[in-house]
């Protein structure tokens, strides 16, 4: 059998509490009806153990209204105690995950560093080939020579990296996007949560 937890322990005592308060409350009742009952007959010793017992089961009914609202005072505590496993697991989760988020924006900087420098570095050989084709094609032309066709260039354009890049921009962007009103929103939650 599972083992009962705080709150199951909670409903079943506020169930018991609540089922003798009625009891009491519905047995002091009667009693005090009895009691006018010898009262009209003239029973006045019989009366009187009825007026006493009811007093005795008034207060029985008293203390278990009181019962009630002291159990009732439990119910954060033992929704704490049923939930505490739950919460610690989720936190631990919600811990790697963010581990897992700050590893891939990590990752997304080292390849915008690279992506930079390769910038950079297609830019200078972009420009230097440029250059040197530009010398040879003068130099052919002053030795009466062809041209080669060794000195066609690549057409960056064609191979559909910037395209890519392009639309993994796009797509990061949309993301950073996203994720900054996923935050606010999380803010916002957690203010409502706490009020």
């Amino acid at each position: 059998m599972a083992k009962q937890s705080a709150v199951e322990k909670l409903e079943k005592e506020l169930a018991e509490a609540h089922r003798l308060n009625e009891q009491y409350a519905d047995e002091s009742t009667a009693t005090r009806q009895k009691y006018q009952e010898a009262v009209a007959a003239g029973d006045m010793e019989k009366a009187a153990e009825l007026k006493a017992e009811a007093k005795r089961l008034e207060d029985l009914a008293r203390q278990y209204k009181d019962r009630i609202e002291a159990l009732q005072g439990q119910r954060e505590e033992a929704e704490r105690q049923d939930n505490a496993p739950t919460y610690r697991q989720a936190l631990k989760e919600a811990e790697a995950a963010l581990q897992e988020e700050r590893e891939a924006h990590a990752e997304l900087e080292r390849l915008a560093d690279e992506l930079e420098a390769a910038h950079a570095r297609a830019k200078a050989a972009g420009d230097a080939a440029a250059h040197a084709i530009h010398s040879a094609e003068n130099a052919a032309v002053a030795a009466h020579e062809s041209i080669p066709d060794i000195l066609s260039r690549q057409n960056l354009a064609a191979t559909g990296v910037p395209e890519r890049i392009k639309g993994a921009g796009r797509d990061l962007i949309n993301l950073a996007t996203f994720e900054q009103s996923r935050i606010a929103n999380a803010a916002q939650r957690r203010r409502q949560l706490a009020a």
